[in-house]
């Protein structure tokens, strides 16, 4: 039975998932936690993702499914957070899956720590292994209250929202939201930022729950407008903080890093034909912080500071460097065999393979 202040709201924005659908509902109805609402924004869906969903909620009181026009990720998750009732806030995507005891596990420490957000580590999924996916190597800033202004830091953990769980309470206060761009790319980089640089305390889990369905990471990226949503993204950071003081004081670096990862990661994506008119726009964005000497060395790191100088002084150089090194395979994700398991390096960020 669910109460009028459910424990956690879980929203879950859908898009055409009918094959992924019913795995991850079961994963969320069987949430030890019994105390949550399960808000389902079905964004329009042509395939059979609604009715699926409806399916549930007719068996199951605490799922509610909201039909609409498809109007993107962004939107969905502004509406669905928007009818929450939860203390704290969750986010699981249509096609991933949790394991039973996430939502008990994240409540209990915000609780228990009275912090605006909680995450963990989590699983990523490749066919029928799950890849154990840390936030950060560095075990300090785990299992302890955090704040952002004292540990920046964790602006470089990886940025998966759908770890953790939001007060809600904070979310509404500082007016948190998701850019309403169309279609599903990139609206999660805002929201993200503004939790971690309005956030006054946070803590973080070295225990994995949440599990991140990546069978089609290696996928080149054909579609020109994705160029442009990277930078649309940051665009909309980039008004968030002009528009408090506060917080362009004290993570202009981080948003530097953020901007950086997010565009390094898009040119990777994209395939070979379009790379080279996307360094074009990679260099504009940076050239002006990076000459004027905005932009810290030590904070972005050593090897990306690199990168970007080649991207700004000769980006055909890059061009023919990446080439070179086959492209995304090799330089975001690479797999290695190590004493009988298998090492995959993400972004630079080992993951050790464990069997489902």
């Amino acid at each position: 039975m669910v109460s009028n202040t459910p424990a956690v709201s879980i929203v879950i924005p859908t898009y055409n998932v009918e094959k992924y659908i019913r795995q991850c509902m079961e994963s969320v109805i069987t949430q030890t936690l019994e105390d949550i609402e399960i808000i389902c924004i079905d964004d329009g869906s042509t395939d059979k993702s609604g009715k699926i969903l409806d399916e549930y909620a007719s068996k199951d009181k605490r799922i509610r499914v909201i039909h609409k026009e498809n109007t993107g990720y962004g939107h969905s998750m502004n509406l669905g957070i928007s009818l929450s009732h939860g203390k704290y806030i969750g986010i699981v995507e249509p096609d991933d899956f949790i394991k039973p005891n996430m939502y008990r596990v994240l409540y209990e420490t915000a609780e228990k720590y009275k912090v605006d957000f909680v995450k963990s580590d989590s699983f990523q999924v490749f066919g029928k292994n799950l890849v154990y996916a840390s936030l950060t190597q560095n075990e300090k800033y785990y299992n302890k209250v955090l704040s952002p202004l004292n540990s920046p830091e964790i602006f470089k953990f990886l940025m998966f929202n759908w770890s953790g769980i939001y007060n809600r309470e904070f979310i509404e206060k500082n007016k948190i939201m998701h850019n309403e761009t169309p279609g599903a790319s990139y609206q999660d980089n805002g929201f993200h930022f503004q939790v971690f640089s309005l956030a006054k305390s946070c803590y973080f889990i070295n225990e994995a729950y949440y599990c991140y369905r990546m069978d089609n990471m290696s996928s080149s990226v054909h579609n020109k407008s994705k160029m442009s949503m990277a930078k649309t993204e940051c665009d909309y950071i980039k008004r968030f903080m002009e528009s408090n003081k506060e917080v362009i004081e004290h993570y202009i670096q981080a948003y530097y890093y953020r901007k950086y990862d997010t565009f390094i990661f898009t040119y990777y994506r994209l395939d070979k034909k379009l790379k080279k008119e996307f360094l074009k726009i990679f260099a504009e964005e940076f050239s002006k912080p990076f000459n004027n000497g905005e932009i810290d060395k030590e904070y972005l790191g050593e090897k990306n500071y690199k990168n970007l100088y080649l991207i700004i002084n000769d980006p055909e150089k890059f061009w023919r460097k990446t080439m070179h090194i086959n492209s995304f395979l090799e330089n975001v994700i690479s797999f290695k065999n190590i004493n009988n398991h298998k090492v995959v390096t993400l972004l630079g960020v080992k993951l050790k393979v464990r069997r489902k």
